[in-house]
């Protein structure tokens, strides 16, 4: 399955609103995804999405943190299938095999309880709010 095109069009924004300024996208690719999952996982609702990591099934940690909601993953390049990120995250790591699973409760809070020093979780919630509209009507907007 494919990511829905309101689930595309939610990625575009999102990409293009980490790009703009204060929000330099290479921040977010380059160790910036642990914050930025976190913050759209509570932004988007715990409820509705969940926290996956894309790494090596040997590794004791993931190598990429993302969103997914429905069939579809988040994170600073916008909206992917399970294929698309895979792949994208098979070219950093090429010869190695990568897989993608829903982080454990104990990942969940040994590595993405620490806000970075340059961006803190509930800033970044705060931004997507004034940049994106309340998650509500963004899921109305997007995923119905």
């Amino acid at each position: 399955m494919g990511c829905s095109p309101g689930a595309i069009s939610f990625g575009k924004e999102l990409s293009q609103f980490l790009s703009n300024l204060l929000y330099m996208k290479e921040w977010w690719t380059h160790g910036g995804c642990w914050t930025l999952a976190q913050a759209l996982h509570e932004y988007l609702g715990d409820d509705r999405t969940e926290l996956w990591g894309i790494g090596s099934p040997f590794a004791g940690t993931a190598y990429h943190v993302a969103v997914k909601a429905d069939d579809c993953f988040f994170d600073a390049d916008g909206a992917s299938t399970l294929e698309q990120i895979l792949k994208r995250w098979k070219k950093k790591f090429p010869g190695q095999y990568l897989i993608a699973r829903k982080l454990s409760d104990n990942e969940k809070k040994t590595l993405l309880c620490k806000d970075s020093e340059d961006f803190a979780v509930e800033e970044m919630v705060d931004q997507l709010t004034l940049k994106l509209g309340p998650s509500e009507l963004l899921w109305r907007r997007f995923f119905s």
